[in-house]
């Protein structure tokens, strides 16, 4: 963090230094403060230069206009960031998508290369990836709108909810989401995405404070953490990097109950329950539930692994 240190392009390791807060200033125009600085430094135009081709530099002291930017919709939906300064807007000096290619003021080009739109990921209260069985499982839209609809009204909550979520944008909202909730095929090491798998070497790549944020995770697949606290699973290992509670389950879980287990446990979080009573509540309902026939009830306590306190109220 100094004045005048050159902006690049970097693979997303979820470090505070990657993070940024737009903040409106009363005139059309935001500020660009990095979330790693302990004072206030800003994405801004060296020198307020009006002239092609300017790099983009830590500033602080007085806002002035190159450090002012207006925010844009694109017509591919995404964003166009313009510093007050002049008609140039922010873009990498290359269309390179390789880690170190500087920030620049650069002329506004409309083509594919799109290295002058950007992409803006809110911070939210919660996160539901629902893939299911299979990416495109028709259990799982009616599932999302129940949990989220929940989670809006019960507990004034804004979220985001999903039935396919890449790797790459299942990490940037594990680091930008106060709840986690997911029902997908996993292992003691990983989970399923829409374009592949999450390791645990993908979470070990993040930076130390990658979860600061997450209140609660909640894997609702297999093996996720089998083993308990001696084993190196995924729940221990999102725990770890700072989430406050994570649970998963230790065994392969079964389809419908899980399902139907999910649900009413995420309702019952939305009404302000704590994990305890919620996993409780959920236990009771799928026994009740005649369309869930299993062998044996794989979500149960016998079958949880926690890490964390049973107590907490996410939802608060």
């Amino acid at each position: 963090m100094a004045n005048g240190t050159e902006i690049h392009q970097w693979q997303y390791l979820a470090k505070k230094s990657q993070k940024w807060i737009f903040e409106h200033q009363g005139d059309g125009y935001y500020t660009i403060r990095s979330a790693n600085s302990n004072g206030a430094y800003y994405l801004g135009v060296e020198g307020d230069s009006n002239t092609q081709n300017s790099n983009i530099v830590l500033r602080t002291g007085t806002i002035t206009d190159g450090m002012k930017w207006s925010v844009s919709v694109t017509t591919s939906g995404a964003y166009r960031l313009t510093p007050k300064t002049g008609d140039w807007c922010l873009a990498t000096n290359t269309s390179d998508q390789t880690n170190g290619v500087k920030l620049i003021a650069g002329e506004y080009v409309y083509n594919n290369s799109y290295r002058d739109e950007w992409l803006l990921h809110e911070l939210r209260d919660y996160t539901l990836m629902y893939i299911g069985y299979n990416v495109g499982d028709p259990l799982m839209p009616p599932i999302v709108d129940t949990v989220s609809t929940n989670l809006e009204i019960n507990a004034n909550m804004d979220g985001y909810g999903y039935t396919s979520l890449t790797k790459e944008e299942l990490l940037v909202h594990l680091s930008s989401s106060e709840i986690f909730s997911c029902i997908t095929h996993g292992l003691q090491t990983t989970i399923a995405t829409s374009d592949g798998y999450l390791y645990i070497s993908d979470i070990n790549s993040l930076g130390n404070s990658a979860f600061d944020h997450l209140k609660f995770v909640y894997f609702g697949a297999c093996e996720t953490g089998a083993g308990g606290s001696s084993e190196t699973t995924l729940v221990n290992t999102v725990y770890n990097k700072g989430a406050d509670a994570v649970l998963g389950f230790t065994i392969n879980v079964y389809v419908s109950e899980t399902n139907l287990w999910t649900k009413i446990f995420m309702i019952e979080l939305s009404e302000g329950k704590t994990l305890s009573t919620a996993m409780n509540v959920a236990d009771t309902e799928v026994r009740k539930d005649s369309s869930v026939k299993v062998p044996f009830y794989s979500t149960s306590s016998s079958y949880r692994y926690l890490e964390g306190s049973d107590q907490l109220i996410p939802c608060n």
